[in-house]
Parts: structure tokens; C-alpha cells; sequence
């Protein structure tokens, strides 16, 4: 049995499960560098995340799990005891205690919870701007008829390949 299946299978909600990964991000961050949860557990949970039903696409799901993912792990590197940046910030600031740092941080930890809070409970936020860059494609192929050059025109469709909706986009301007 995958973890995928155990835990669609489990009966938790969908929100449930993520919140108990966004949980373990933080606890990770306690200990481990950004780049070392991300290897850690990107592979386990976005299989995880793949079988859940969050009322959207499975590419829009990659965008709006990935960019939570790395805010949260982002978080990991403000909370103590390692939270390696934290100690830059009071490397520059030589007279002031390690605990004042961590004390300053507080208000940007309890704002980025907030924002993963809404951007959970609104993921359109984290979308529209992918959505909107889905018909860069469009706009290249316009741009090419209109006499741009074929560089100023890729440029709009660069951002449209990397999320993989070229083609969807190329059959809607194949319509008009």
C-alpha cells in the first residue's frame, strides 16, 4: 500500500492531512536547512497531495501545493533552534542577543501563517496569475501576426510551456 492510498483511504479531510504536512514542515525547520526538507519530503507528500481532492486540476495542484510547501519551509528558516536566517540577521547585529532576534521575528512568523491561511482557504490567489500567463501562448502567436519579432513573441509564451499549457492554449487560438 502507497502513502497515497493509505492516507486517501484514512477518512481524514483532504485539509486535514495538509495541515498535518504543513505542521511537520515547521517542526522540520526546527532542525533542517530549506533545501534539505524539501528533498526530504517533496517526493513522500506530493504524491500524497496528487490523490487528495482539492477541487482543482492536478496541474493547478502542483502550483498551489508547491508554493505553499515553500513558504512553510521558508518558515522553517526563522524558527529556532537552528533557523539559519535568524542568525545572519544577528551576525550583522553584534550587540544584540540571539533571544531579542528570535523575539523579532515573531510578528513575521504569526503574518506568514496568515498568509498560508488564506492562501489555503483561497487558492485562486496563488492561480490567477498562472491562469492569466495560460494564454501567453495566444499572445505570442498574435504578437508574431501583429510584427513583433519572434523573441519579443516567445518571451509571452516562455512562462506558458513551463506550466505545460502550450497546447491547450494553441487549440484555443487555432479556434478563433
Amino acid at each position: 500500500i502507497t502513502a497515497a492510498d493509505f492516507f486517501g483511504n484514512s477518512g481524514l479531510s483532504p485539509y486535514t492531512i495538509l495541515f498535518g504536512m504543513i505542521a511537520l514542515f515547521i517542526v522540520l525547520g526546527f532542525v533542517m536547512d530549506s533545501l534539505s526538507m524539501i528533498f526530504l519530503t517533496i517526493p513522500i507528500f506530493w504524491p500524497i497531495i496528487a490523490a487528495l481532492d482539492f477541487g482543482m486540476s492536478p496541474d493547478e495542484a502542483k502550483l498551489w501545493f508547491g508554493i505553499i510547501a515553500l513558504i512553510v519551509v521558508e518558515m522553517g528558516l526563522i524558527t529556532p533552534p537552528v533557523g539559519l536566517n535568524v542568525f545572519i540577521i544577528n551576525s550583522m547585529a553584534k550587540d544584540v542577543p540571539m533571544i531579542e532576534t528570535f523575539k523579532g521575528v515573531i510578528p513575521f512568523f504569526a503574518s506568514d501563517i496568515i498568509r498560508v491561511g488564506v492562501l489555503i482557504a483561497f487558492p485562486t490567489i496563488t492561480l490567477i496569475l498562472p491562469r492569466l500567463l495560460g494564454h501567453a501562448k495566444a499572445a505570442e502567436l498574435l504578437l508574431l501576426g501583429e510584427g513583433f519579432t519572434g523573441e519579443q513573441a516567445a518571451a509571452w509564451g516562455i512562462a506558458t510551456e513551463a506550466l505545460g499549457n502550450g497546447e491547450a492554449t494553441l487549440a484555443k487560438v487555432r479556434q478563433i
